[in-house]
């Protein structure tokens, strides 16, 4: 019997999740995709979801918004995708945002592993699997 804690669990979804989007368009931006990965879990975001927006332009806008002459692109730190999260929930409020992901890992996963999203993201796209289901 394989006992795991938290933080193993934490570490081998943010393993697995990098792995799976290692083809992301701002994979080579950051100096670890895997403490992207891990960063995002720590704000309560759901598998669907940290791999949604590791392949969405949000990496990228962050990345637009951290980068310095001092800062190499391939080195960036994986606390601006949630400095840039944190910051566009301070201004356009949580709810609104986290909706937006929700419909992206909709739109991303077409209604695949459905088995996998949390209750309040099936409530939220109700209406939306119910249109596409006609």
């Amino acid at each position: 019997m394989t006992i795991t804690t938290p933080s193993t669990r934490l570490a081998l979804a943010a393993s697995r999740t990098a792995v799976r989007c290692a083809d992301a368009w701002s994979y080579d931006a950051y100096a670890s995709w895997y403490a992207v990965a891990k960063a995002l879990f720590r704000m309560d975001f759901t598998e669907l979801e940290v791999e949604t927006i590791m392949r969405s332009k949000i990496t990228r806008w962050a990345g637009d918004m951290f980068a310095s002459p001092t800062v190499r692109y391939g080195r960036f730190p994986a606390r601006i995708v949630t400095e840039y999260l944190r910051d566009d929930f301070a201004h356009r409020g949580e709810h609104i945002v986290r909706a937006e992901i929700a419909e992206w890992v909709y739109e991303t996963f077409a209604g695949s592993h459905k088995d996998r999203w949390p209750p309040q993201m099936l409530a939220a796209l109700e209406p939306k699997l119910e249109r596409s289901n006609r």
